[in-house]
């Protein structure tokens, strides 16, 4: 008779004229098998008809493994204990990417040349789940979020910063309507606009603001956010319109230079005040260059001129 599954396998003959009980027998073997059958129901349960056909491949000591996770290894042959600070590292050569469920837990390194663009889906991740991303390669790394999903970040900043920095995703909410992420890590840096120094600050270099050029026409636009410096070379005569974008105690520097003509002339717009309420005329010959400091003032909302002519 033979008793048989996947966890048990046992036939047996009796030789012949040999005693046995064979009614005994099969009763206890019938009994072996049906505990086996039952444990077979119950572990399929769990794991799956295709689930756990034997245990190798499984550990053969929990020796050492304490507070350690058990894994699948990467080879996907075996299951393995690793340490609560170890991640699984994924490689991608693409330049674009989509996120999945099993890069939770994990560092994608990106090593394209050119930019990389990975989309974070919907209903994908689950609460809690963190994925890295790091840009081996040359080419920007960059989130999008695909449609009903949110990325938070300070100042909308999705992309890496250089070669080498790493970002995250972490996933605060993953129900069915709010797929929620937060973004950290080393991203680009926002463009700067003004900052304000509130205390005293000594700088040990030196410090230079580059000239921004003007463009000639009859009227001369100045858009103070650009720079403190800037040029121009008169074509004719022109008119230096109120400068746009002006903060309280900015000082500017405007070199004007006549053409190869000479003799141009300047009229100014209406927040340039000169000492005496006199406007000086520029210096007339052809090639020469006059500098005008103004610093604005914005309780009365004017620009406190004075120009430095005829520069040889």
């Amino acid at each position: 008779m033979t008793a048989t599954n996947r966890f048990y396998e046992n036939t047996f003959t009796a030789s012949l004229g040999s005693l046995i009980l064979s009614a005994a027998h099969d009763v206890q073997y019938d009994r072996i098998q049906y505990a086996f059958d039952q444990l077979m129901v119950e572990v399929d349960a769990l794991q799956g008809l295709t689930g756990i056909v034997s245990l190798s491949g499984f550990p053969a000591s929990f020796s050492g493994a304490a507070g350690k996770y058990l894994v699948v290894n990467a080879a996907e042959s075996a299951v393995e204990f690793i340490p609560g600070g170890r991640v699984g590292v994924k490689s991608v050569a693409g330049t674009s990417y989509t996120v999945l469920a099993s890069d939770a837990g994990k560092v994608v390194h990106f090593s394209s040349a050119d930019p990389v663009t990975v989309t974070v889906p919907k209903n994908t991740l689950t609460q809690g789940d963190v994925v890295c991303f790091r840009q081996s390669g040359a080419g920007q790394v960059t989130l999008v979020a695909a449609s009903g999903v949110t990325l938070n970040s300070t100042d909308s900043l999705l992309s890496t910063r250089k070669q080498h920095a790493q970002i995250a995703i972490v996933c605060d909410d993953a129900t069915t309507d709010a797929n929620v992420f937060g973004v950290l890590g080393e991203r680009n840096a926002p463009t700067l606009g003004f900052s304000t120094l509130t205390g005293g600050n000594q700088f040990t270099g030196s410090q230079a603001v580059t000239f921004t050029a003007l463009t000639d026409g009859t009227n001369i636009a100045v858009d103070a956010s650009l720079s403190n410096n800037f040029r121009v070379t008169l074509g004719g005569n022109r008119t230096l319109d109120n400068p746009t974008n002006l903060k309280d105690g900015m000082v500017l520097n405007i070199k004007v230079k006549q053409d190869g003509t000479g003799t141009r002339t300047l009229a100014f717009g209406s927040k340039y005040k000169w000492p005496g309420g006199s406007v000086p005329p520029l210096s007339p010959a052809a090639g020469a260059v006059d500098l005008i400091c103004a610093q604005y003032d914005s309780s009365d909302d004017i620009l406190l001129c004075n120009m430095l002519r005829a520069f040889a």
